[in-house]
């Protein structure tokens, strides 16, 4: 009788992977069949309600599967050949049904053994061809019978596909775990206890606050694009594949963070490491050492005044050349020798004689300087560019020679990577235009367009 109803049970079902000569044993327990406690599996007096704790060494996988029957009150169907093997299980703290019942499903796992609900039996098999169908079971819902549950994510905050790669990773190959990107949810199905677990996990993942954080610097002595170069190197090691975004905000002097919180913590104690105003070099008898320049093609006044441009550019984007500014601040002109007196150390002088040199040139008349800072591309690229496309403007019969003139004379300045634009007023507006734009984007190589 009890053959026939098995056999009906799982036609019904269509578990054709069934032979008919394996023999199925349905166990119906009462809790009168274990009404005596066992040293086995003791409740202890001060134990919560449907609390337990257990001590098997060494016994049947069947008896153990007989106590969880009993606890759990569910049914189980099995062929008792598959089921050849012991185990040991011992708790030192108390634990409910539920994880009487996750035990007994990550054993039978273990042992390459399958479980299907049917109905209020669960049933034991070697078979993979079997796709089980669980409950699903909402968060927060209490009393869950069934060990095998179906659980729905929405995931609203975070990359789905990240959840679902971190999740696939910690879950056993039984469970059932698949993402619906469209509509950025995520199902799993898999025994109560792992299910209720990685619940947990996933509302963390995916909370509300934003894992990235967003710090603001704001500059004080240097150009926001020298800080964020320099950053940038000094926390490439730190970064790690995380978020990184340094966005300079030049009208307001503001250098905007966005990283992960420890990242953007550690960006801004670099920021206010690096920005501060270049040191004064040391002055000793020893390393200073007096330069002095006669004009030669322009004018006292003219030099002063292109001197004095350079050193404010220098000091406007906080480059590093506290010694050239220092120089050139403190330089002192001496009418009775026509002269001017620079005092620094051989570096500086260096530097400061490549400096006069580019300014003091020869000009046909009263000129206009101008010196054009550049920020993303080398001044001596700039300047041989600057020279094709003079020659350029001289096959097409350009008439406009004082064009030609400032793109001829146009010098590279090494020290500051600035171009120092000479002659006509108008002219070399034009040419600061046609510089912008082949300055505009960083390392990116522009044609000039010729006009």
């Amino acid at each position: 009788m009890l053959l026939k109803f098995v056999n009906k049970k799982l036609s019904t079902k269509k578990y054709i992977f069934f032979n008919k000569k394996l023999i199925f044993a349905l166990l119906i327990f009462s809790t009168s069949l274990f009404a005596e406690e066992t040293k086995d599996a003791k409740k202890l007096p001060a134990l919560k309600a449907n609390e337990f704790t257990i001590n098997y060494d060494n016994v049947s996988i069947i008896e153990y599967i007989q106590f969880v029957s009993k606890v759990c009150s569910v049914n189980f169907i099995y062929t008792a050949t598959d089921l050849n093997f012991t185990i040991s299980i011992t708790s030192k703290e108390p634990i409910t049904k539920q994880s009487v019942m996750s035990s007994l499903m990550q054993v039978l796992r273990a042992n390459g053994l399958y479980l299907v609900e049917d109905g209020s039996s669960i049933i034991i098999t070697k078979s993979e061809d079997i796709i089980e169908t669980a409950p699903i079971v909402e968060k927060g819902t209490k009393n869950i019978k069934n060990p095998i549950i179906t659980r729905i994510f929405s995931i609203n905050n975070v990359s789905p596909e990240a959840v679902f790669t971190i999740i696939k990773a910690m879950v056993s190959k039984t469970a059932l775990i698949e993402l619906l990107t469209p509509t950025r949810q995520l199902i799993l199905t898999d025994v109560v206890s792992n299910v209720e677990k990685i619940t947990t996990l996933i509302e963390n993942l995916d909370s509300a606050k934003s894992p990235l954080a967003i710090e603001t610097y704001s500059v004080t002595a240097n150009a926001s694009s020298t800080l964020i170069t320099l950053a940038k190197e000094i926390m490439s090691p730190m970064i790690a594949g995380n978020p990184y975004l340094l966005i300079p905000q030049d009208s307001t002097r503001k250098i905007f963070i966005v990283s992960t919180p420890t990242l953007a913590n550690k960006t801004l104690s670099v920021f206010k490491s690096l920005d501060v105003k270049p040191e004064a070099e040391i002055k000793t008898l020893e390393n200073q050492q007096i330069f002095i320049y006669k004009p030669i093609n322009r004018t006292q006044k003219d030099l002063k005044n292109a001197l004095e441009d350079i050193s404010s550019n220098l000091k406007k984007d906080g480059m590093p050349h506290a010694g050239l500014i220092e120089a050139i601040d403190n330089m002192k002109w001496i009418s009775e020798t026509n002269s001017f007196v620079f005092s620094a150390t051989d570096a500086t002088i260096a530097k400061v004689q490549k400096v006069l040199q580019s300014l003091d040139t020869p000009v046909s008349k009263e000129p206009s300087f101008f010196l054009y800072n550049l920020r993303y591309v080398s001044g001596d690229k700039i300047e041989d560019d600057l020279d094709e496309l003079a020659s350029k403007f001289k096959d097409q019969d350009v008439k406009d020679q004082n064009l030609l003139d400032v793109l001829q004379t146009a010098k590279w300045i090494k020290e500051t990577n600035s171009i120092l634009l000479t002659g006509d007023s108008v002219a070399i507006e034009e040419v600061k235009n046609i510089i912008s734009q082949y300055d505009s984007v960083k390392q990116s190589k522009i044609d000039f367009f010729i006009y």
